[in-house]
């Protein structure tokens, strides 16, 4: 008898293939699934700490993070669930990330600076509403693997993705 691996819904494969992962099959998709999520939980996260505080600080650092995400094979998140997390919770590691998710740290650091200058130069109220879409938009792909910068990429650059 053949064994049956179960997957991931068909929307969610949909959306991690949307954000580059053609090359892998469902299976391998779901096996990589959270840990591609746990760079967009802890920004989320740290996000979430910056605004409530409003500390530039926090959100510098938060923006460094970003900026290793676009220049590295991976986002610095990523490599701390690659070589502490993947082996414990006996995962595969993340594979580096595609155009896709480097076009999406990308908006999301110049999202993430234009709020910085918000709050620096003390238009809180607008920090706050500019700080508060970037959070929606990262706790939507922390829940759904939905990632709006990718969608925009794959429009862009007229990417096919197979389903």
């Amino acid at each position: 008898m053949q064994k049956i691996e179960k997957t991931l819904p068909r929307g969610r494969i949909n959306n991690l293939k949307a954000q580059g992962y053609t090359a892998f099959s469902d299976c391998e998709i779901t096996e990589f699934a959270w840990g591609n999520r746990f760079a967009s939980i802890l920004s989320g996260i740290t996000l979430l700490i910056g605004l409530l505080t409003t500390s530039i600080s926090i959100l510098i650092a938060l923006s460094i993070i970003l900026a290793g995400g676009i220049l590295l094979p991976n986002s610095p998140f990523d490599y701390i669930y690659n070589y502490l997390l993947s082996n414990a919770l006996n995962k595969p590691k993340i594979p580096p990330r595609s155009k896709q998710a480097k076009f999406s740290l990308l908006i999301a650091f110049i999202w993430l600076n234009s709020t910085i200058a918000l709050f620096y130069f003390e238009y809180t109220l607008f920090g706050y509403i500019l700080g508060g879409i970037l959070l929606s938009v990262s706790a939507l792909v922390s829940t759904t693997d939905f990632c709006i910068p990718a969608v925009i990429y794959n429009l862009l650059y007229k990417t096919k993705i197979k389903k």
